[in-house]
C-alpha cells in the first residue's frame, strides 16, 4: 500500500524476475522456496518509493495410505494408516467412506457391511490450511464358507484324504486339522490331510479343520465311521 505523493500512484512488482503491474497482484509459485517480492511505486510527478519483502513458499502437504486387507471380507475390520509429508506444521487427518466422513487422525479402523466396492479417501490439512487429499478402491467380498470333502466311511489300515475347500475369492489363509481333537497339522498351508487309522477300537471319530483368514476363524468338521476290512 503507497502512501503520500502527488496524484494516482502506479505499481510495479518485480517478483523473482516477474513483473506485475498492478496494486495487489495474485502469483501462484511453481515450486517451493524463497522469494523476493519488490515493489515500487510512482506518483503523477515519477517520483518513486520501493520496498522489498521475503516469501517464504512451502511444499504442498503430500498425503499416501497403506490398508491392512484389500480385498477384505464383509465383516472384518480393516486398518488404514495414512503417511503425510512436506507442507508446514503439524497434520490433521480426516477420512470418508465414498463421501461419507467416517474418521479423524492417521489411523482408521473400518468394518464393511457388505459387499461391493468402496473408496477411501483422505484428506491432509497442514499447519497453514493447506490441503490434499488421497484415495484407494477396496473390493469387499462376502464372507467365505468352507467344509471338508473326503470319505465319511473308511477302512482301517488304508490311507484317506480329506481337502477343505474355500468359496471365498481371497488367496491365503491358514488351516490346522485336527483328527479325534488331536492337532494333525505340520504345516499350516496344507489344505489337505492323509491318513491310514491302524487303532481298531474306535469305530467313529470326528475330523475338524480351523481355517484362519484375516484375523478371523472358521470351523468345520465331520464325522468318520471305520470299519473293519473284510475278510475271505
Amino acid at each position: 500500500s503507497g502512501s503520500g505523493g502527488t496524484g494516482t500512484l502506479n505499481y510495479t512488482w518485480d517478483i523473482d524476475g516477474v513483473y506485475y503491474y498492478t496494486q495487489d497482484p495474485e502469483v501462484t509459485f511453481s515450486s517451493a522456496g524463497t522469494y523476493t517480492a519488490t515493489v515500487t511505486v510512482r506518483d503523477a510527478n515519477g517520483n518513486t518509493a520501493s520496498a522489498s519483502e521475503s516469501v517464504v513458499v512451502n511444499h504442498q502437504p503430500s498425503v499416501s495410505i497403506s490398508v491392512q486387507y484389500n480385498p477384505v471380507y464383509a465383516g472384518t475390520n480393516d486398518l488404514f494408516k495414512a503417511s503425510g509429508s512436506y507442507g508446514s506444521g503439524s497434520y490433521n487427518y480426516t477420512w470418508t467412506n465414498n463421501s461419507v466422513v467416517t474418521g479423524y487422525g492417521p489411523y482408521l479402523t473400518y468394518k464393511f457391511g457388505e459387499p461391493g466396492t468402496y473408496t477411501i479417501e483422505v484428506e491432509i490439512r497442514d499447519g497453514l490450511g493447506q490441503t490434499n487429499t488421497s484415495a484407494v478402491s477396496i473390493t469387499v467380498d462376502q464372507l467365505p464358507t468352507i467344509y471338508i470333502a473326503g470319505p465319511t466311511n473308511i477302512t482301517y489300515g488304508i490311507t484317506n484324504y480329506w481337502s477343505i475347500v474355500v468359496s471365498g475369492s481371497i488367496a491365503g489363509g491358514n488351516v490346522y486339522w485336527f483328527v479325534d481333537n488331536i492337532n494333525q497339522t505340520s504345516d499350516a498351508n496344507d489344505v489337505q490331510i492323509s491318513l491310514a487309522f491302524e487303532n481298531t477300537s474306535i469305530a467313529s471319530f470326528p475330523i475338524a479343520a480351523h481355517y484362519i483368514i484375516q484375523d478371523k476363524w472358521y470351523n468345520t468338521s465331520i464325522t468318520i465311521t471305520a470299519n473293519n476290512p473284510p475278510k475271505a
